[in-house]
């Protein structure tokens, strides 16, 4: 998708910024959290390092530690700043205590890493970040899509957007009434 959510452009804007803050991406699944972070690092002049902790069993901190050593590795090699983006971070016990320690030692040797991390708990997230990260982070907050994006994203008229919403992974199912008008619904008719 080429369309760039404005709120992405904001993050991506931050980013560009000297690394001052971890940035924290909050939102409810499926608003493009990922998508948006992916379409940075396209753009992105220099390393990009993506990782995701929505497996089938939850990762440990050594988790977030090895993502960290990679974009370390990285920043050694070329000396520019490196994006690392942790997806799912929530899901990570003990994450924000391992993600202090690594932006604190960075800071300290001057290591310019510039992490993205990403959330769709909020009230996960934001236990982590009250716990250790107080005053070390920036949030950007991403919730369901806005008229004018889907307007300039998927071409909705007002009619359209009103009665599907602002669901872009729903999107391209708009179109037949039959498909569309049962998401989420249970039928209550007999099967023969």
């Amino acid at each position: 998708m080429a369309f760039i959510r404005p709120a992405i452009l904001n993050l991506e804007k931050r980013l560009r910024e000297p690394a001052r803050h971890i940035q924290v991406v909050l939102g409810p699944r499926q608003v493009g959290k990922t998508t948006g972070v992916r379409q940075v690092m396209d753009r992105w002049k220099g390393s990009s390092i993506y990782d995701t902790a929505d497996l089938p069993l939850p990762p440990t901190s050594q988790w977030v530690e090895n993502a960290w050593m990679r974009a370390r590795v990285d920043w050694q090699t070329s000396k520019k700043p490196v994006l690392l983006a942790l997806d799912e971070v929530q899901k990570v016990p003990r994450w924000s205590e391992t993600v202090k320690r690594f932006w604190d030692e960075d800071r300290h040797e001057r290591r310019d890493i510039r992490p993205v991390l990403l959330g769709s708990s909020a009230v996960l997230v934001a236990a982590g970040l009250a716990e250790s990260l107080a005053g070390r982070f920036e949030t950007n907050h991403l919730g369901h899509w806005d008229y004018e994006e889907m307007r300039d994203a998927f071409r909705y008229d007002l009619d359209t957007f009103l009665f599907h919403g602002g669901s872009p992974g729903a999107a391209t199912l708009v179109g037949p009434f039959q498909r569309t008008s049962s998401w989420g619904r249970v039928s209550t008719s007999r099967c023969s």
